[in-house]
């Protein structure tokens, strides 16, 4: 997931892209309150907020309301976040140099000292383990600490003057310090560094943060809510990875992180044998749930980040097969392609982003493997990529369960259902397999 700035013009949240464009205005209220931004209802997609007296009120990307929660009895400043690693970001007040951190129940469930009363409050996931803690700035220094109360880092930041923001600028899973200063948001690394300068507004306005990369996405009718969540969980995931890519070069990392703030128009395909279809530099992704959403959650990511590589504009030739009598066990990229050759094909942007997804190299290799006897994607003269599937009775679709790869799924299919589940572990060089009948 990668944070983006905005600001809060009463009563308007004004959300930008990374070019400091606005991707959405959403009224929320009638203009009172200070203004708080989370995600709300763990669907990953961070919404606006207001804290109006002792209530804080939760909204929804279409300005409606969907929770009130009363925290406090009114004084305090207002900071949310996920205080115990579920996914959802919660209320909070600083009074003093307490952090009164509470549940959605409006019930205090954590007080944590830090500090001893000045300073600006913040909070982030300064360690990337899910879950936020309390911080600090005081003069030009972010004092990053834990839940228990206890300074983990300070990162030196500006020279004291703007307003202080906090995110993951690049989508590795931590936050990060920031300012706003005038009408630019400085965003930086842990070092103290200026890793990115975004322009948005014209100087008036309350700074927000948030996560709404996919909120312009739009999903036909006829998508049913688990599969549309699923979607949201895999494309959140395939983001998730982008950021500490080293398979794909900054600019490619940049151009994708870019397509993803598309308004990306999601529908079913029906056609046998394909997993999903994108047209080049396009804002369409059509998907067969019926052939992709059996394979697991590793090829649906895989297939989703390789697709959006083409609506980033990425393209690739088709994929040459080894003549007869030739394998992939001895590769000549000069005349066929094969995994990991860096060839004309393997080696392009949209193949190389499925290796953010697929784990380590030497268990890639294997999955990556297997799936080029399986799948191939080719481009049409009208721009339109279209990944096939191969099925056989005797087809292993290979995934990690966990997304870390210490686990292995393979699901068998028999005329094209998939009915059994087998999880195989490595434990020292041996596999235990487990058969979970009736899957679906």
């Amino acid at each position: 997931m990668m944070d983006l700035p905005g600001l809060f013009i009463a009563p308007v949240f004004h959300f930008s892209d990374l070019n400091g464009s606005t991707t959405r205005r959403v009224q929320f209220g009638d203009g009172a309150g200070i203004p708080i931004v989370g995600d709300w209802t763990g669907t990953g997609i961070d919404m606006p907020g207001l804290k109006i007296g002792a209530i804080f009120h939760f909204g929804n990307m279409d300005g409606s309301t969907i929770r009130r929660v009363q925290f406090g009895d009114g004084p305090g400043t207002p900071v949310v976040g996920d205080w115990d690693g579920t996914g959802t970001d919660k209320p909070g007040l600083k009074i003093g140099a307490i952090f009164h951190l509470g549940d959605m129940n409006g019930r205090t469930i954590r007080r944590v000292q830090f500090g001893d009363g000045p300073g600006t409050p913040i909070v982030g996931d300064w360690d990337g383990t899910g879950t936020d803690k309390p911080g600090l700035l005081i003069g030009s220094t972010f004092h990053l600490g834990d839940m228990n109360g206890r300074t983990i880092r300070r990162v030196q930041f500006g020279d004291g003057v703007g307003t202080p923001v906090v995110g993951d600028w690049d989508g590795t899973g931590t936050d990060k310090p920031g300012l706003l200063i005038g009408s630019t948001f400085h965003l930086g690394d842990m070092n103290g560094r200026t890793i990115r300068r975004i322009r948005f507004g014209d100087g008036i306005g309350t700074p927000v943060v948030g996560d709404w990369m996919t909120s312009n996405f739009t999903f036909d009718a006829d998508i049913s809510a688990a599969n549309r969540a699923r979607l949201i969980d895999r494309h959140r995931f395939a983001i998730g990875r982008i950021g500490g890519c080293n398979n794909l070069s900054a600019a490619e990392r940049e151009s994708l992180f870019k397509a993803y703030q598309k308004p990306i128009r999601h529908s079913t395909l029906n056609e046998p044998g394909i997993n999903a279809r994108a047209t080049i530099g396009g804002s369409h992704l059509q998907v067969n749930f019926g052939v992709l959403f059996p394979q697991g959650n590793t090829e649906i990511s895989q297939t989703l980040i390789h697709e959006m590589m083409h609506s980033a504009g990425f393209t690739h030739p088709d994929r040459r097969d080894p003549p007869t009598g030739m394998s992939c066990a001895s590769p000549n990229p000069s005349l066929f392609d094969c995994p990991f050759d860096n060839g004309q094909y393997y080696g392009t942007p949209p193949l190389r982003a499925e290796l953010c997804i697929a784990g380590s190299q030497s268990l890639a290799l294997g999955l990556i493997t297997q799936k080029a006897g399986q799948e191939r994607c080719s481009i049409n003269a009208d721009g339109v990529a279209t990944l096939y599937t191969e099925f056989s009775d005797t087809l292993e679709v290979v995934g990690a369960s966990d997304e870390s790869f210490d686990t292995l799924e393979i699901i068998r299919a028999s005329d094209e259902s998939f009915d059994t589940l087998e999880v195989v572990r490595a434990t020292d060089g041996t596999f235990e397999t487990r058969e979970i009948d009736k899957y679906c």
